[in-house]
């Protein structure tokens, strides 16, 4: 089951399907890399993705 991700963590999971890495997700967004990482693995486990291509698929599918 899937939990709601919070406005930053999508955000950033919107920036990943840009294909953004995590140091420009994080200079872009003025936060450090580990916070980006932290939110990401948050992410991850919300949507029960594995990895950044699962996230970015999910990423299209909830927004269509």
């Amino acid at each position: 089951m899937t939990r709601t991700l919070t406005g930053r963590e999508m955000e950033i999971s919107a920036l990943v399907a840009t294909g953004m890495s995590n140091k420009a997700i994080a200079a872009q967004l003025e936060i450090s890399e580990q916070s980006v990482k932290n939110m990401l693995q948050r992410a991850f486990t919300k949507t029960l993705c594995s990895n950044r291509t699962e996230l970015a698929l999910w990423m299209l599918k909830t927004a269509a």
